[in-house]
């Protein structure tokens, strides 16, 4: 019997470590699909649109759902150049970017129940703030107070409208070796409580850190749940979302090199995203940007004309795992 026992408990385990991890059951894809430099978002009438939808509809495949990542800039009209890549699925998850020379207290809530009222309906997340914790080192720094402020009032105004499944949020750099501690010890201290977490995933992209990329990427998000989110008062009720995660071809590193590192990326964070409650990824970005000198210029997994790189097809076939 107890040979029966142990041979029956073998298969079982043979079985259970065959089986990958699943993937959160609220964890949902998405893509950014432009490029960074001032071109924008492609209109219908410009050669790239087509190519964009078509890179969108295999990307997202048989998902029902699929999130478009876009910034909204104060001045600009975010909505009318973003409306043909949406439908069939496809929402929104979009950045506020705060602009220091424009925005004041005020002025800068009004932009955010603007950005509600207008993205509400077409949307699945608002982010009140970019690299939000990083104020000192981006040309796009938000006060904490501001970040606290904004998600207050994006929250009051998606519930004064009926948005009840838009979250609201913000979105930051993440990093164990920031240092960012007492920006997060900060809202404890308010008291306010956003609808998720965006954090960009970028190991050995703006700093040389050779390794497995994928043990970095759970370790940083790790970190996040465990310390960072833990300071704000926040217990895993609080979703995280990977709103960046992307790897640069560029120096040491070849087209090999990157879609190895986000096989790696993708698979740790799909596998833990139950245990760490993620609740989404967005895969930054769609195709390289030749107007960008930097390591982000070629984080496509494209090239600008379209030709695919090894990483596309790596992401298309990662993407019909979830």
């Amino acid at each position: 019997m107890r040979k029966i026992w142990t041979a029956t408990l073998a298969v079982a385990l043979a079985v259970a470590t065959a089986v990958p991890a699943q993937a959160s059951a609220d964890f949902t894809l998405g893509l950014y699909p432009f490029t960074i430099g001032p071109a924008g978002v492609p209109a219908p009438t410009d050669p790239a649109y087509p190519k964009i939808v078509r890179s969108l509809d295999e990307l997202q495949g048989g998902h029902d759902r699929f999130g478009i990542r876009a910034y909204a800039h104060a001045g600009r009209d975010t909505m009318k150049p973003l409306l043909p890549y949406l439908g069939h699925g496809r929402k929104l998850n979009l950045v506020l970017v705060h602009d220091k020379d424009t925005f004041t207290p005020q002025t800068w809530l009004d932009f955010v129940r603007a950005q509600v009222r207008a993205a509400g309906p077409f949307a699945s997340t608002i982010s009140v703030g970019l690299d939000a914790n990083l104020p000192e080192w981006v040309p796009w720094p938000i006060a904490q107070q501001d970040v606290i402020d904004g998600v207050r009032a994006a929250q009051q105004e998606a519930r004064r409208l009926g948005y009840r499944d838009l979250r609201i949020g913000f979105d930051v750099a993440i990093s164990p070796e920031l240092p960012d501690l007492d920006f997060w010890k900060g809202f404890a201290a308010a008291g306010v409580r956003p609808d998720f977490v965006g954090a960009e995933v970028y190991p050995d992209v703006q700093v040389s850190q050779p390794g497995d990329h994928g043990k970095q990427a759970l370790d940083w998000l790790t970190d996040l749940r465990e310390n960072r989110m833990r300071l704000a008062g926040w217990g895993q009720s609080v979703p995280i979302m990977v709103v960046e995660n992307g790897y640069a071809d560029a120096g040491e590193h070849t087209p090999a090199d990157q879609a190895a590192a986000l096989k790696a990326e993708f698979t740790a964070i799909r596998d833990n995203s139950r245990r760490l409650n993620i609740i989404g990824y967005d895969l930054f970005m769609l195709r390289d940007d030749p107007q960008d000198p930097g390591p982000f210029g070629h984080l496509g997994v494209l090239t600008n004309d379209f030709t695919p790189k090894p990483a596309w097809s790596t992401m298309r076939n990662l993407y019909r795992t979830v």
